[in-house]
């Protein structure tokens, strides 16, 4: 997530390839534990769910203070260059112009991965990123969803797989991802 929000970053702001990075994660708790209905706003309630997402998007302003970081994050926001969302907004849009990253791709069926990929326009682009061992998803196994979805689109020229082998979190996180 973090190599992908920055690549998007970079081809929103700096390169202006895209007119704007849209971000949307399904709303699968981790171990199914779920907390139920939040209160407020369509904001509000996406704020925990988009936690992951803002603390990468801090970690790229590493160089700045926590409020520098804060600030720099919000003024993409304000300037529509970056929204966050749950996938489940996505249904009857046409996405034109962006680049679009769906994080925790684990957890999705593949027929909401095949919803989400028949609303981009030519001139967008999507990132998928998940990890297979980490489906939390009931209805999904490790060889459904994303995994059928490479599978399926191997071979085509507009597609691309990449798996990353190593953890850049923390030492702890690459061992407990290799023995657990």
């Amino acid at each position: 997530t973090f190599l992908a929000l920055a690549a998007a970053l970079e081809q929103v702001v700096e390169q202006n390839r895209y007119r704007r990075l849209s971000v949307y994660r399904p709303m699968i708790a981790v171990g199914r534990q779920d907390v139920g209905y939040l209160p407020g706003d369509r904001d509000e309630k996406l704020s925990p769910w988009m936690a992951a997402i803002y603390d990468n998007l801090y970690a790229l302003f590493s160089d700045s203070t926590p409020e520098e970081a804060r600030a720099a994050v919000q003024d993409l926001v304000d300037h529509n260059e970056m929204e966050m969302a749950a996938v489940t907004y996505l249904r009857g849009r046409s996405i034109t112009g962006e680049i679009v990253i769906i994080d925790e791709a684990q957890n999705l069926e593949l027929s909401t991965l095949k919803t989400i990929l028949t609303r981009m326009s030519a001139d967008s682009k999507v990132i998928l990123c998940g990890d297979l061992s980490q489906v939390d998803n009931p209805y999904i196994s490790p060889y459904g969803g994303v995994a059928a979805m490479i599978e399926k689109l191997k071979g085509q020229p507009m597609f691309g797989h990449v798996t990353l082998e190593r953890s850049l979190r923390s030492p702890l996180a690459e061992v407990a991802a290799t023995v657990l």
